[in-house]
């Protein structure tokens, strides 16, 4: 198995809520707001980040949401602070999310918030990462949430169907070559 940088990137596409994580593992290091939503949602979500504690890096967008967003640069795109640092992006919709992932993302955890379900399904389906999540926390890779134990989540090498990746009651579901989509309520 090969060990990745854990990088974490959260999709907000017409977000009902968001909540702030920080200071763990498994936390999103890049969180991408739909441009759709950004207008009510990308503020109020800047707000609590910073609020919290949370440093915000983001683009021209973000900026203009809060004066105390510090500018992002292309390092942050892809970088896994570790600390409770965030950087965020207003992306022009969901193949928009899916292309600043396939570019800058470790392939480890992705996940899509959004009641949108046919935006969901484009998300799980084109996403190339061990796990990708629909509403649900990014957490929910760190441990033993898969019925297989300990720490599962340092590795993005891919199991076909046939390997015995997964107990009788994971929550993972197949859809193709790998067991990778969680659906949260």
């Amino acid at each position: 198995m090969s060990i990745a940088p854990r990088i974490c990137d959260g999709q907000g596409h017409r977000v009902e809520r968001q909540d702030a994580a920080h200071r763990i593992c498994g936390a999103a290091e890049t969180l991408l707001v739909d441009r759709g939503c950004a207008r009510h949602h990308l503020a109020p979500l800047v707000r609590m980040l910073l609020d919290a504690g949370c440093e915000v890096r983001g683009d021209e967008p973000t900026r203009r949401a809060d004066e105390r967003v510090k500018p992002a640069t292309e390092l942050d795109w892809a970088e896994e602070y570790l600390d409770a640092i965030i950087a965020v992006r207003v992306v022009d919709g969901v193949d928009a999310a899916i292309e600043h992932i396939r570019r800058y993302g470790s392939q480890h955890t992705e996940c899509i918030v959004t009641a949108d379900a046919a935006a969901a399904e484009r998300f799980l389906e084109r996403v190339d990462s061990a796990i990708v999540l629909h509403n649900a926390s990014t957490q929910f890779a760190d441990g033993g949430e898969f019925g297989m134990g300990a720490e599962i989540g340092i590795s993005t090498d891919s199991f076909t169907r046939a390997a015995p990746s997964a107990s009788n009651n994971s929550p993972a579901t197949s859809t193709g070559p790998r067991q990778r989509q969680v659906r949260g309520g």
